[in-house]
């Protein structure tokens, strides 16, 4: 390789990890660089994501903060992290879907009157048990949101638990929380030229922003 394509490949990688860390390099550890490379697979990364401040704040936000916490060894924070962004996401597949009761969409009034309590408020089991009934989740993808919330009981409520499998633990939730975001959004890259969005998302977005992740 030419050696300024390899130095610039290298500020480029430095440059990454500066903004993803938001830490100086040079303070970051080799085991601080391998865990990153662990966790930083085809399947858990997006080089471009569009996304609204909603977005940003309910989903990428907490996403980057669980892979940042499992390369800093933090596993526990992880797996609570992937938990939320695992409601954040069964709450935005309900909203996109924009439900109708008797041709009109459906209200959180109408919400309380049906389930009790409007699908914002209500508990993860109940959310994603109603999510199921109306089709708007396969069996597939209810299994791998029960898996995360289950995911956080032994690190978060147990004293008695085990936790000699944490690490392996909190890589597997956030790959399976990440391929949760992906299916739901849709996002990707489409082709070099082109991102690709579920075409339900796209009522969220007016003004688009593109994002790295």
């Amino acid at each position: 390789m030419d050696p300024k394509v390899s130095d610039l490949a290298y500020q480029h990688q430095r440059d990454l990890f500066k903004w993803f860390f938001e830490l100086p390099f040079n303070s970051l550890s080799k085991e601080v660089i391998e865990r990153y490379a662990e966790i930083t697979t085809e399947e858990s990364h997006c080089n471009i994501v569009p996304h609204t401040k909603e977005i940003f704040e309910r989903l990428l936000k907490p996403l980057k903060s669980a892979k940042k916490n499992y390369c800093l060894s933090d596993y526990s924070t992880t797996i609570a992290l992937c938990g939320t962004v695992g409601e954040m996401l069964a709450i935005l597949l309900w909203k996109i879907n924009e439900v109708r009761l008797k041709n009109n969409l459906i209200t959180e009034q109408d919400e309380k009157g049906l389930f009790g309590e409007s699908i914002e408020k209500l508990g993860q089991d109940r959310r994603l048990k109603i999510l199921k009934t109306f089709g708007q989740i396969t069996e597939k993808q209810y299994q791998e949101f029960i898996d995360v919330k289950n995911s956080r009981k032994p690190y978060l409520h147990l004293w008695s638990a085990d936790l000699s499998s944490e690490k392996d633990d909190a890589l597997k939730v956030f790959k399976k929380t990440f391929k949760l975001f992906k299916d739901i959004t849709g996002i990707g890259l489409a082709d070099a030229r082109s991102v690709k969005i579920n075409p339900l998302m796209l009522k969220l977005f007016k003004d688009i922003k593109i994002n790295k992740f």
